[in-house]
């Protein structure tokens, strides 16, 4: 019979955007829980100067290189962690820019991206990440803990998407992509629930302009699964007052 795991999950740290309280707070927790497997849910760069539309702006000047160091140093510390045996990386839609400008008609912005691609897939080889570096796709960008729950970065928007997801899916869903933290039920035939686990930066300085951002929160996502069988699902969310408190 199959023993229970331990997962870990978190999404959108972007890059040099990473709240050093949250990035604290992520370690320690790591190292009380101690998972099996550990996952990012992508948007783990902000990949700021790739946008379509950077061309003439701020964003054209942002710092690549800090970008990708801070991106790929917070994989390191998740990755590094006591215990873990199973790690899932995947591309979020700040990491599908990359992949965009691969493709791109300016010859010098294609190669770059294609170096930084090249080595983000080099990195999910290392650490031996279950399905390398997993695609931002919403038919292939999932990977499953229990027979009931997948990983992703997800894709939809708007105030119903975290049960879009688990409805898409018919079954539960862990994902990042919303920046909120929030758990809504799928209206399926079989149980299904979607698990939105918020986002890991300083909003100080980052989309200050939108009604939505006002929704945005910290946090991660951890439980317990069965390979094949069931998984179970627990939100941390920061307090509005700022302090995180260990749940374990």
């Amino acid at each position: 019979m199959n023993a229970w795991r331990r997962f870990f999950a978190v999404s959108c740290s972007h890059g040099t955007y990473l709240d050093d309280e949250c990035r604290r707070f992520v370690l320690r927790f790591l190292d009380r829980w101690k998972p099996h497997t550990v996952a990012h849910l992508g948007d783990w760069v902000d990949t700021r100067a790739f946008r379509r539309g950077a061309k003439g702006t701020s964003d054209e000047a942002a710092n690549v290189r800090e970008d990708l160091t801070s991106g790929q140093r917070f994989l390191n510390e998740l990755f590094e962690a006591p215990g873990v045996q199973r790690r899932l990386l995947f591309a979020g839609n700040h990491e599908h820019r990359i992949y965009e400008c691969s493709e791109d008609l300016d010859a010098v912005r294609a190669e770059a991206a294609q170096m930084i691609l090249d080595g983000w897939r080099a990195y999910a080889k290392k650490w031996k990440c279950d399905g390398g570096l997993i695609p931002y796709d919403i038919e292939d960008g999932w990977r499953e803990l229990g027979s009931d729950c997948v990983l992703g970065h997800g894709y939809m928007c708007g105030k119903n998407a975290v049960a879009a997801h688990a409805e898409m899916h018919g079954r539960s869903v862990i994902f990042g992509h919303l920046h909120r933290v929030e758990a809504r039920p799928g209206e399926t035939m079989q149980a299904s629930r979607g698990y939105c686990c918020g986002w890991l930066g300083d909003r100080i300085g980052y989309e200050r302009r939108r009604r939505a951002t006002l929704a945005w929160g910290n946090g991660v996502a951890f439980g317990v699964y069965k390979p094949g069988g069931q998984t179970v699902v627990t939100l941390c969310e920061r307090p509005a007052s700022g302090e995180w408190a260990l749940p374990i």
